[in-house]
Order: structure tokens, then sequence, then C-alpha cells
């Protein structure tokens, strides 16, 4: 797979990293409470979206069209205990929207009903490795999942303001509605 990696990770100086289930199904995870590293809709995920549980990691993989892309979060604490019980209420609150595997190859189902998530923030030294494709989709794919009714348009709004990409997002959506204007 072609693409980039970076590597995020809790510091004073760039801020602790946190991962949330927000109660509307959105999976965040910011830096410093400011900048959106990752952020997508739980919503339908099972449709799109995989997860893998090893030790104190999630790995995640997701295809929409032609986009595939990948990544890791790995929890940690004060101690080796710590981090895997981070871990493991990570895979609790995501069952609710995705099957997630485990080491031994065995798949943890889903909920079959869904009780309302409550926000969960997960913060400490979090580790995050992003894969990106080669190319970078026309929408991101925080935007190409939503499936928004009126109760969650104020978490989806706060997820657009916090992602650093949103701006130049707009920008080109103002751009394509100046050409339709014009034409």
């Amino acid at each position: 797979m072609s693409g980039s990696r970076l590597v995020f990770e809790s510091n004073p100086e760039k801020g602790v990293l946190s991962l949330m289930v927000v109660q509307s199904g959105h999976f965040l995870i910011s830096q410093g409470g400011a900048t959106l590293l990752e952020g997508f809709s739980l919503i339908d995920a099972h449709k799109w979206c995989k997860a893998v549980r090893r030790a104190d990691c999630v790995l995640f993989g997701s295809k929409v069209k032609n986009e595939s892309r990948m990544f890791r979060v790995q929890f940690s604490g004060d101690s080796h205990r710590q981090a895997l019980e981070g871990c493991s209420t990570c895979v609790q609150m995501l069952l609710q929207y995705i099957d997630v595997q485990n080491p031994d190859g065995k798949v943890q189902n889903q909920a079959l009903q869904l009780s309302q998530p409550t926000n969960v923030s997960l913060s400490g030294s979090l580790e995050l490795e992003s894969m990106l494709g080669a190319t970078s989709p026309k929408l991101p794919l925080a935007y190409q999942q939503s499936t928004l009714n009126a109760e969650e348009l104020g978490p989806f709004l706060r997820l657009c303001l916090l992602d650093q990409g949103f701006p130049e997002f707009v920008e080109q959506v103002e751009q394509e509605l100046k050409k339709l204007i014009d034409a």
C-alpha cells in the first residue's frame, strides 16, 4: 500500500491525545483538545470498517469506494495493566457498532441491541499511526459516512470545526459553488 505513515504521541508541548466515542456515534481522536487527528461516524461502520485488538492496541482498517486506510491506536498508562484496561474499554464501546477481532482470530460480535452509548474519553498516552492512501478522497472519510438527524447536528459541527482540514474543504466547496453560480 502506498501512502504515508504518521506517528502522533502524547506530550506536554503538543498536548495529550484523547480518544472519544460520543453519543452521536462519532469516533474522534484529538490532540490537545483542539486538533482532530481522526474522526468518523460509527453509524453503519460495520459495512466499511474492521477492527482487530492486539494486546494494548486496536488496529483499524477501512475501505470506502476505492480508498483504503489503516491506523493503529496504542494505549498506555502507569502500568501495562492500565494500558490493557484502556484498550478493553475502547473495544467495548466499539462493539456497539462494529465487530472486533481478537488475537486468537475469534471475532467479538456487535451487541444485538444497541443501548445509547455514553461519552467515553480515554486520555493519556496514545500512539496513533495513520497510513493514508496515495490519493486523498475529495470528501474526508468523516463526512463521507455521515447520516445525521437533527439531534446529531451539534456533535457533527464540533467534529467539522475541530478538523484542521475542514477550512480547506470549505474553501473547495466555495469555489465549486462560485463555478455553479457563474455558469
